[in-house]
């Protein structure tokens, strides 16, 4: 067994006027020939900066600071037919940056602390000369550890609008928990220095929450009507499925590659928000970006 470490990144930044250094150290152990382990501890910096100007919005955000822990495998088997991949994280984040919804105006808020934790696995093997078989997976558990800052809007009369645009315990937005996709890639030698590729790869990812809840409450004369009281859940956009497609034929010079993408044309969306009139409060549509329709297409390559 052997050993070997390597910092990776040693960078200064201004951080609210006080300098911030983040780092990055990776120890590195050799197993075997072909298996080598490896944990990564490092640090991570957003800067902050302006804010939407509205009603109710921070007019800048502070900067966002993380830790990341990473413990991993890489190993090539069988002559390298067999090559397998696995990291275990963990990521705590302090001050992060969040788009939240306020007077039905999206701008960023800081969130305090979350935690992200998972494990992601990468695989591929080769039964037989040519064919190509992978597979990548990846879980994913990130929450918010404690409620937002609260934001106080004044309502007139005396009156406030207490506003917490996240709680703790709440869903990261838009992070499945679940993500894998299985591929296939087959390589046949034709004639003189041309060869054919065909394969495809059928992908699922999970469920996801588009926002953190916002919990709006009335305040008149420093007493809360709890009557007034708002609880508002992000929506929930469902999991989905898809398989994509190709064929291509290539040569030193030329490439001709034929394809299609959601060959079962699944219905899904990548986001989603509702849109209320500020006027009367009513929520008159949803609107969401749909994933990529069934596409087919053809690509042609020419290489100098």
């Amino acid at each position: 067994m052997s050993a070997t470490a390597s910092w990776r990144r040693w960078s200064w930044y201004a951080r609210d006027r006080h300098p911030l250094v983040t780092w990055s150290v990776t120890p590195q152990f050799q197993v075997s020939k072909d298996v080598m382990v490896y944990f990564k501890a490092s640090t991570g910096y957003q800067p902050g900066g302006p804010n939407i100007v509205a009603n109710g919005l921070p007019r800048q955000v502070d900067s966002s600071t993380l830790l990341s822990y990473e413990l991993g495998m890489k190993s090539a088997f069988a002559d390298n037919r067999v090559l397998l991949d696995v990291a275990a994280y963990q990521i705590h984040w302090e001050d992060i940056q969040v788009a939240s919804l306020v007077n039905g105006v999206s701008g960023l808020v800081n969130g305090g602390e979350a935690t992200s934790k998972g494990l992601e696995i990468a695989a591929s093997f080769r039964p037989v000369d040519g064919l190509t078989l992978g597979l990548n997976a990846a879980f994913n558990d990130s929450n918010i550890d404690e409620d937002f800052p609260l934001i106080t809007v004044p309502a007139g009369g005396g009156a406030n609008v207490l506003i917490n645009t996240g709680l703790k315990g709440d869903r990261m937005p838009y992070v499945p928990d679940l993500t894998w996709s299985a591929t296939a890639d087959y390589y046949l030698p034709l004639t003189g220095d041309w060869g054919m590729n065909v394969g495809g790869g059928y992908r699922f990812v999970d469920d996801r929450t588009t926002a953190t809840t916002q919990l709006q409450r009335i305040e008149v004369g420093g007493q809360v009507i709890d009557a007034l009281t708002e609880v508002t859940p992000g929506l929930n956009i469902d999991s989905y499925q898809a398989l994509d497609l190709y064929l291509s034929v290539s040569n030193a010079n030329w490439s001709i590659r034929g394809y299609m993408k959601n060959a079962f044309d699944e219905r899904a969306y990548s986001t989603m928000a509702d849109v209320t009139n500020q006027v009367t409060g009513v929520t008159h549509h949803t609107a969401a970006t749909p994933i990529m329709p069934r596409t087919f297409g053809i690509e042609v390559d020419y290489r100098f």
